[in-house]
């Protein structure tokens, strides 16, 4: 039933609000429903006129998820994007770090 309600919620009025976005997708990963997850974020990329901070947010659920390659994946699709901002980058080089405890890869 609260699947339903994030389902119409994002669907309806607000379908731009990010945030209730992002609150579905940590609902579904909650419930280890990771193919919704990546439904979620993928269908959100598509949308959005901005996809900076969706292609951050899809690298901490894929790394949480999946695991540094999975995070890596994704980092090369938002590199990829044009109309991605700097701070892919930076996000992307704080994971690398913190994770691998390498500077040479960040």
């Amino acid at each position: 039933e609260v699947a339903a309600l994030y389902e119409k919620a994002t669907s309806g009025l607000l379908k731009n609000n990010l945030l209730l976005h992002f609150a579905f997708a940590d609902y579904e990963e909650s419930r280890m429903r990771m193919d919704e997850c990546h439904k979620i974020y993928s269908d959100l990329l598509s949308n959005v006129p901005d996809p900076t901070l969706v292609y951050i947010q899809y690298m901490k659920f894929a790394r949480r998820a999946e695991g540094v390659p999975a995070a890596r994946a994704v980092f090369k699709k938002a590199r990829d994007d044009a109309k991605t901002r700097y701070h892919v980058y930076i996000a992307g080089a704080l994971m690398e770090y913190y994770t691998s405890k390498s500077r040479d890869i960040a």
